[in-house]
């Protein structure tokens, strides 16, 4: 957990590759007799190798995962690291012991040296491909965080745009209710000036009918009214 908080999961896993490295290196130039300190060292970084990988591995695991699915993550992780992973290189590891050694009298004999130095070949290329991984995934992060400033201002400009024509819309509608609330009293008046035009035609046309029987002043009046 100290490295862990300090240096990050991809850090630490790397860290782990190259201590396996090391592990598979002390064991092929470690020998039973002055060399016999090079297989104690290896069980101390044997310490380093598996703690950075599995157990730092575990607890970003439950760290990074929801308490929803933290089981099934934890799960998945011990299914491919020492399940599948496990599995595999078991596979791999057994074919070339086989073919460096032999069994003789029911104990397998043969250049030891050769079958740990590439275990030790074989963890540094994953350390490398990992170390390589990663360097292009922080470039590449890189390149999204600088490239996502133009983007936050342009939605930021986009949504101004928008902002002003949800303002221009509500003023456009404010002004045609305006106009509405004008133009109705407005008809109103002009249909029964129409309306009123056509009465006093017809007014007009029935005192035409009665001038006969109308006084002349009352007549000239009227039309007068009328006009």
């Amino acid at each position: 957990p100290f490295f862990l908080k300090r240096l990050g999961i991809k850090k630490v896993m790397l860290m782990a590759m190259l201590a396996w490295v090391f592990r598979f290196g002390l064991f092929g130039a470690g020998n039973p007799g002055g060399g016999v300190w090079m297989f104690i060292l290896s069980m101390i970084v044997y310490g380093v190798a598996f703690d950075f990988f599995n157990v730092s591995g575990s607890l970003f695991v439950n760290k990074s995962t929801h308490n929803s699915m933290r089981s099934s993550a934890q799960g998945l992780f011990m299914l491919m690291t020492n399940g599948i992973g496990a599995t595999i290189g078991t596979l791999g590891a057994q074919n070339i012991v086989n073919f460096y050694t032999e069994n003789v009298d029911g104990k397998m004999q043969g250049d030891w040296s050769s079958v740990w130095y590439i275990f030790a070949a074989y963890s540094l290329v994953i350390a490398i491909l990992f170390a390589i991984f990663y360097v292009l995934f922080r470039l590449r992060l890189r390149k999204l965080e600088k490239d996502k400033i133009p983007l936050e201002r342009m939605v930021q400009e986009r949504t101004a745009e928008v902002v002003r024509l949800e303002k221009m819309a509500t003023v456009g509608k404010l002004t045609q209710g305006l106009i509405d609330r004008i133009l109705n009293p407005l008809n109103y008046i002009n249909n029964f000036a129409k309306l009123s035009e056509g009465l006093v035609k017809d007014v007009k046309a029935n005192v035409e009918d009665e001038k006969e029987q109308m006084n002349e002043d009352n007549y000239e009046d009227t039309m007068d009214v009328l006009d």
